[in-house]
């Protein structure tokens, strides 16, 4: 099971760099880079503090082996 959502996450993670400098490419275009930078940064705190939390609400793997 672990191993199936690491790769289904992996594709996501993965495309989080374009994404993010499209999203600074743009707002840097409209001469708002300081707002951009910052809304950025508070989505990756916001998004690994999530993370963090959903991971300590995982089953311990030790539980299912016999």
């Amino acid at each position: 099971m672990y191993v199936g959502v690491i790769n289904t996450l992996g594709g996501v993670v993965a495309l989080s760099p374009l994404l993010g400098g499209a999203w600074l490419d743009a707002i840097s275009a409209s001469g708002q880079a300081p707002a951009g930078y910052a809304v950025l940064f508070a989505l990756v705190a916001v998004l690994a503090a999530l993370g963090t939390w959903l991971s300590f609400r995982l089953p311990a793997s030790r539980a299912y082996s016999p």
